[in-house]
């Protein structure tokens, strides 16, 4: 009988919101590839949430996250709900997590889902639930876009 894998794709994600929680408006190539080697060449990726069009390569993914940080931070990530499905490959994670909005805070609940590839760690699809109606009010207030 073959060993079970010790794949915890919670691990993968934890650490993949550390690198996200690096990076600022400032953010160089480095910062910016720190995040990405996330995830797979290719994939399905939610950056923006549910009603963002997704990105499905690496560098489309970069130039999502280049964006994203001229007015977004992930300042906190607070998970408070883990479960792992899809025999160990999909990590989904509550959170109430503080965002900082053009340097603004804001409590942000979201649900992500990921799913993995097991043989290489990868994220080959990231799924972000939330209501970004909160994040699009201080823009609008702030006159930004």
């Amino acid at each position: 009988m073959a060993a079970e894998s010790a794949f915890d794709p919670h691990e993968n994600l934890d650490a993949f919101h550390d690198a996200i929680s690096k990076l600022s408006k400032d953010a160089t190539e480095a910062d910016l590839d720190a995040v990405v080697k996330f995830f797979a060449p290719t994939g399905t990726w939610y950056l923006g949430g549910m009603n963002a069009p997704p990105v499905t390569e690496r560098a489309s993914a970069k130039e999502g996250f280049r964006r994203l940080i001229k007015y977004w931070h992930l300042a906190e990530r607070v998970v408070t709900t883990k479960a792992v499905a899809n025999g160990g490959k999909t990590a989904i994670a509550e959170m109430d997590n503080r965002l900082e909005i053009l340097g603004e805070s804001l409590q942000f609940p979201e649900i992500e889902v990921a799913d993995f590839d097991i043989a290489s760690g990868l994220i080959v699809s990231f799924r972000l639930y939330a209501d970004n109606k909160p994040i699009q009010e201080i823009l609008k207030k702030r006159g930004y876009r």
